[in-house]
């Protein structure tokens, strides 16, 4: 009988944990786009503004990844991963488009 109260209380930590995580990923997600399109980060420069979008997404995927790692189902996960996999797309393409700009 302690066993299954300690494993309910296990999970319920567990689904609090990766409702964090899923949380945190989605903010990361939502400040990446915050700071794409005011463009916060006048003089850092087109590179450094880059890599920033990028770590950002990728540290997002991380955390989604592990919330769903938590939690089976998780609208959170999906979310997370969705929109920082779009966010570090437009980063990508940023880069390209930047080295193809000063290539030519």
């Amino acid at each position: 009988m302690a066993k299954k109260s300690l494993l309910k209380v296990m999970s319920m930590e567990q689904q609090v944990k990766s409702k964090r995580l899923g949380i945190t990923s989605i903010a990361l997600m939502f400040l990446s786009m915050f700071l794409f399109y005011t463009q916060l980060i006048v003089d850092a420069g087109l590179y450094t503004e880059i890599a920033i979008y990028g770590g950002l997404s990728i540290a997002g995927i991380l955390f989604a990844i592990y919330a769903g790692k938590l939690t089976k189902r998780s609208k959170l996960f999906i979310l997370g991963v969705a929109g920082n996999s779009f966010m570090l797309f437009i980063s990508a393409f940023l880069f390209v488009i930047s080295i193809m700009v000063e290539s030519q």
